[in-house]
């Protein structure tokens, strides 16, 4: 799976359904809890984006800019201008992954299984968070929140994820792979619950392009 396709995967569930937790003085300290409200915020969500892909030395190996637009439930539209012009939509049964310089497009069905796959990180459900990730609050001043995500699995794509708050909205996502590679990728011009149309999540492939279904 490319870095591209990954991160869509994980961005188009941080706005699932989100199911609240009990608001008892308890779960009030509990970091799931506070990321869970954080999402639950969320129904849409437009924004530029610069994501950079680093080595354990802090070079960059891979760039890129574009837009993404989110709309609940699991809805995703991804553009990427520069360097490579490539798109990501998901409509929730679907995922559509086009490259524009290849004239090829990618179809997946997307499972209702997701237990075992980054996107669980970001379904809200503080149990479930609980179950899979160790959840730390890295930071909490002012509108500034950064939640730690670690997973339980050995065996998973990500040693550690960093979601960085900027009030109500993401403005910041930091991966880090057992390869001590980080990928990091910046909001810009956030818009927060804007209205969004959903036929931007149906993609219609230009004539010519070669169609690769993965069942």
């Amino acid at each position: 799976m490319t870095i591209i396709k990954y991160f869509a995967l994980l961005l188009v569930l941080s706005i699932s359904p989100i199911v609240s937790a009990d608001e008892n003085s308890t779960l009030k300290h509990d970091p799931a809890t506070k990321l869970s409200k954080k999402l639950a915020a969320i129904s849409s969500f437009k924004a530029d984006f610069h994501q950079a892909v680093k080595d354990s030395s802090g070079d960059i190996l891979q760039e890129f800019r574009g837009e993404i637009t989110l709309k609940k439930p699991g809805k995703l539209y991804w553009q990427s201008f520069e360097p490579l012009v490539q798109t990501v939509v998901t409509n929730q049964q679907k995922q559509w992954y086009y490259d524009a310089d290849l004239e090829q497009l990618s179809i997946q069905h997307l499972s209702d299984d997701i237990s075992h796959t980054p996107a669980m990180i970001l379904n809200g459900q503080a149990d479930e968070l609980s179950e899979h990730y160790t959840i730390t609050l890295q930071k909490e001043q002012g509108d500034k929140t950064v939640f730690g995500l670690k997973p339980v699995d050995k065996n998973s794509l990500f040693e550690l994820l960093l979601l960085h708050f900027d009030g109500p909205i993401v403005s910041q996502l930091i991966m880090t792979d057992s390869l001590q590679q980080t990928t990091v990728i910046q909001f810009s011009n956030s818009q927060l619950n804007p209205v969004v149309d959903d036929s931007l999540f149906e993609f219609v492939p230009p004539p010519g392009t070669e169609i690769l279904v993965d069942e």
